[in-house]
C-alpha cells in the first residue's frame, strides 16, 4: 500500500511536495526494517536532494533526510560515512534548531552511541 502512495504521489504534479517527500521516506524506512538496504540507500539519497533543492539545507524535513540516510549507511557497515553525514547534520540542527530541540537532543544521542560502537570496534 505504501508504495503504491508513493507511486501516485511521484506521478502527480507535486512530485516534490513536502508530503510527498515525506511519504517516500516513509517508504525507505520500510526498505530498511526488511533489511532492503540499497533500495533503502537510493529512496534515502532521492529524498535528501530534493529536500536540499525543494526546501533548503536548513529545513527540518532535510535535516530529518540526513539522519535516515546517515542511519542507512549505518546499517551498510558504512560507519565512518554516517558519522561524517550525522556531525554535519547535527551541527546544522544545533545551529538551526538549538542544543535543546528534541531533534537535535536525539541526534546528539545517536552520533554518541555511534562513536562508542566505533571506538569499542576498534579495540
Amino acid at each position: 500500500m505504501l508504495v503504491q502512495t508513493v507511486q501516485i504521489a511521484r506521478s502527480g504534479p507535486r512530485q516534490e511536495h513536502p508530503d510527498t517527500l515525506r511519504a517516500i521516506s516513509s517508504l525507505g524506512k520500510l526498505y530498511q526494517m526488511q533489511g532492503l538496504w540499497k533500495e533503502a540507500e537510493k529512496v534515502g539519497i532521492q529524498v535528501l536532494t530534493a529536500s536540499r533543492r525543494e526546501l533548503g539545507g536548513e529545513d527540518p524535513l532535510t535535516l530529518d533526510s540526513m539522519v535516515e540516510l546517515a542511519r542507512i549507511w549505518k546499517g551498510q557497515a558504512r560507519l565512518s560515512e554516517s558519522l561524517e553525514l550525522l556531525r554535519k547534520c547535527l551541527d546544522l540542527q544545533e545551529r538551526v534548531l538549538g542544543s535543546d530541540h528534541s531533534d537535535t537532543v536525539n541526534t546528539r544521542s545517536t552520533l554518541s552511541a555511534w562513536l562508542e560502537e566505533e571506538s569499542n570496534e576498534r579495540s
